[in-house]
């Protein structure tokens, strides 16, 4: 996968998780290694599980990865293909907006859309 992202840039991802029985440590933390380093290499995710486990977690990383993440049935394998093929180019959330009141102690914060690690000061 390392060489596609190198050779074509953002991919779109399609996992099919026909069963899953766990991971084993080193497995998992190479899992997280890789994932952490391309976390912002794929525009959009379908994750063709029977598991409903599966899916469900699937469907609530959408809210925090910056692809976008559409979870299916095993039944579904030909429609999330479909979808990744046809996905309209996902447009880069707006964030995160702070703003501060120069004559009171009051400070806003407005989200629209997902935050980012550019969104957060330090």
């Amino acid at each position: 996968m390392r060489s596609d992202i190198e050779t074509v840039g953002k991919l779109r991802l399609l996992e099919e998780i026909r069963s899953f029985e766990g991971t084993d440590p080193i497995a998992l933390w190479k899992d997280a290694q890789f994932d952490l380093s391309h976390v912002n290499d794929f525009t959009h995710v379908a994750v063709v599980a029977e598991a409903q486990w599966v899916r469900t977690i699937a469907t609530a990383a959408d809210n925090f990865l910056a692809a976008v993440v559409k979870a299916f049935e095993l039944t579904q394998l030909e429609a999330a293909r479909t979808w990744l093929l046809s996905a309209p180019d996902h447009v880069q959330p707006l964030g995160m907006a702070y703003q501060n009141h120069a004559d009171s102690n009051v400070v806003e914060i407005t989200v629209e859309g997902k935050i980012t690690a550019a969104d957060i000061g330090t």
